[in-house]
């Protein structure tokens, strides 16, 4: 479960509800003028290879390492490839993981690759959609908004971070889709695992670009 000290964000991957969601996929979180989103994203997509390998060790330890790779990249960032990696202590006993592939089952000393041809949005650290600008901001109907003002400006996508060997990177990841505006993570946490919501036992940590210039991560 990925939370935000101020105004408190939780992205749809990270927090689910144990029941089944009967929410249309696909759905995206709109701002009353959002032409500014939508020219920024598309400045910044760009086509890769991404190559994901999954490195599930007897000692429990799962490592998921994913490299993203291409031409577009290269021309357009002027790096050859980025990379991001996490490891995560798990059961020592097979686990499921819902990867890009599809289901995927693993057992200690298991290791698997794939590779995937994908339009990602990635931009540089110095280079955030600057949500902070926004004057007003409305939720489309998959989005959850209880802050008292409808005029609240606040970023609508996370991002997990990718580097190369001299720079940092973020790539976008998850819809917003819960804002408390003025609350503490202590009362927010509560609030939603009173509601029985469960936090996803395996993910990469997600970052938020902040009006200072800063990338804030989640905590859990």
């Amino acid at each position: 479960m990925t939370l935000f000290f101020g105004i408190v964000l939780v992205p749809t991957a990270s927090a689910t509800p144990e029941r089944p969601a009967t929410e249309k996929e696909g759905n995206e979180p709109k701002s009353v003028d959002n032409s500014q989103w939508v020219e920024w994203k598309q400045a910044h997509t760009v086509e890769v290879e991404v190559t994901t390998v999954y490195d599930y060790k007897k000692d429990g330890m799962l490592k998921i390492t994913e490299t993203y790779s291409g031409e577009k990249l290269e021309s357009k960032f002027k790096v050859d490839k980025l990379t991001r990696s996490q490891t995560f202590s798990v059961s020592n006993e097979e686990i499921a993981i819902s990867a890009k592939s599809g289901g995927l089952k693993l057992s200690p000393g298991d290791k698997k690759e794939f590779v995937t041809r994908e339009s990602i949005v990635l931009t540089t650290a110095d280079d955030p959609y600057r949500w902070w600008d926004n004057t007003s901001s409305t939720t489309s109907s998959t989005v959850s908004l209880t802050a008292s003002s409808a005029s609240l400006a606040y970023p609508q996508w996370t991002f997990s971070k990718v580097v190369s060997l001299f720079k940092t990177y973020y790539k976008m990841e998850d819809p917003i889709n819960l804002v408390w505006e003025q609350n503490s993570l202590k009362a927010v946490k509560s609030t939603i695992l009173n509601q029985k919501w469960v936090d996803n036992p395996v993910e990469y940590t997600h970052y938020l670009p902040y009006p200072d210039g800063s990338w804030v991560a989640g905590t859990e």
